[in-house]
């Protein structure tokens, strides 16, 4: 299943979607959704109604971009902002003037923001000394967020923090984040593509925007990075997520921090410039206004950042040999860490990517997967490895046009690409 084309142009412009969102389960899921709640019994139908009301567009986009999140997602960089802020942003603050300001968006339903606001108290930062602000295209998101009530779905694995010291039990199944920590994040209604909905809150420290700019087109996807560079101080931290190649966007940004960290700063543009391990510590200084920080990134050179004592190694040519010799053998945690290392360290690497997904695949995390198939083949279009697995998944969720497409692509190719010769044992 797949938009018309007409509604796929429609959504560009407003929110940017990369035109692989207007097709698959996803939009079949949303389709029918939307149509149960406005009572039409056919697509054309409800096409129609989609072209004549902005408001259902409006609502049809929120069903279709329905974010699945939960409280200290992936762990890593919340370790890492923790151990930055007591160790860099801490030793240099002045209490009574530096205030912390993190922008987090989209916010979803506000397990990320939330998640923030408690691992900077845990950090040792006092509510005066930090200010988190967050929001979502869509205003149901917002209160959602804003309420701050959730089922047990939102805590995946174990605990990150004490749950009771930040969360309450309401009964009938539901938890909710307590009112001090609510307090703590401002929420309201913003588009990541349009700068102006959260520039004069800025400029801020530290950015969290995660997994989102995979699914834009390349012109939003450009709109929106600038957007939040212009927002971010000289020395600030952009988190990023595991899909957002921000390098690949703007090579002003390299990578900071340990590997799942996904954290990615300013630097001087150098070919031969070794990988810090650590974020570089904030300026003393007062921060300059966006206006004039941009008018001097546009004339001048940036100061190259200080290098780390113990530089990042990028991984060997060998690390992918290794890593499917240990995934072959079923030591799938080892091969998952290998690979997501010499994602997040080296090269945008297409076998990389194609392997973590056979790894995700073993261990029957089909969506994960999915995506590591799509952003495979993204970076190589010719990888039949990865289209075929791709028409497979769809043909297993039932999408057979989709399957069809995808297998008609690899036909086209004439070469499989290098990949394991097995799938990983589970």
């Amino acid at each position: 299943m797949s938009l018309p084309p007409d509604i796929a142009d429609l959504l560009a412009p407003k929110y940017g979607l990369d035109p692989s969102i207007c097709t698959g389960p996803g939009l079949v899921a949303a389709t029918r959704l939307r149509m149960e709640i406005n009572g039409l019994d056919d697509e054309f139908s409800y096409y129609d109604q989609l072209r004549q009301s902005g408001e259902e567009l409006d609502a049809f986009v929120e069903e279709l971009l329905i974010p699945e999140s939960w409280f200290f997602r992936d762990r890593v960089p919340f370790d890492f902002l923790k151990s930055w802020v007591t160790e860099s942003w801490l030793p240099t603050a002045k209490p009574e003037v530096d205030v912390l300001r993190v922008l987090s968006l989209p916010c979803a339903a506000g397990q990320e923001p939330y998640s923030i606001a408690i691992t900077l108290l845990e950090a040792g930062l006092r509510p005066e000394q930090f200010s988190i602000l967050s929001g979502d295209l869509s205003p149901r998101f917002v209160e959602q967020a804003r309420e701050g009530t959730y089922r047990s779905i939102a805590f995946r694995g174990e605990d990150y923090v004490e749950r009771e010291k930040y969360f309450e039990d309401i009964g009938e199944g539901l938890i909710r984040v307590r009112s001090f920590v609510r307090n703590l994040v401002s929420f309201k209604s913003m588009n990541l593509v349009c700068a102006e909905d959260y520039a004069d809150d800025g400029p801020f420290q530290l950015i969290f925007c995660r997994n989102v700019l995979i699914y834009f087109n390349d012109d939003a996807r450009r709109m929106a990075f600038e957007g939040l560079e212009r927002s971010l101080t000289d020395d600030g931290v952009l988190f990023a997520g595991h899909a957002d190649a921000i390098f690949r966007i703007n090579d002003d940004f390299g990578r900071y921090g340990p590997p799942g960290a996904f954290c990615y700063s300013r630097r001087a543009k150098s070919e031969t410039e070794d990988v810090p391990d650590a974020l570089p510590k904030p300026q003393s200084k007062p921060l300059p206004a966006i206006e004039k920080r941009r008018r001097f990134f546009q004339t001048s050179k940036v100061a190259e950042l200080p290098k780390s004592k113990d530089p990042v190694r990028l991984p060997s040519a060998d690390s992918l040999t290794e890593a499917k010799r240990l995934a072959d053998s079923g030591q799938l945690e080892d091969a998952e860490r290998i690979c997501r290392e010499r994602i997040d360290t080296g090269p945008a690497s297409a076998d990389a990517c194609f392997l973590l997904g056979e790894i995700l695949l073993a261990r029957k995390e089909v969506a994960d997967a999915d995506a590591q198939f799509r952003r495979t083949v993204y970076l190589d279009k010719s990888h039949r490895d990865a289209l075929f697995r791709l028409a497979l998944l769809a043909e297993q969720r039932g999408d057979s046009r989709e399957a069809g497409n995808w297998r008609r692509r690899a036909a086209n190719r004439a070469q499989p690409s290098t990949s394991m010769t097995n799938s990983p044992s589970t």
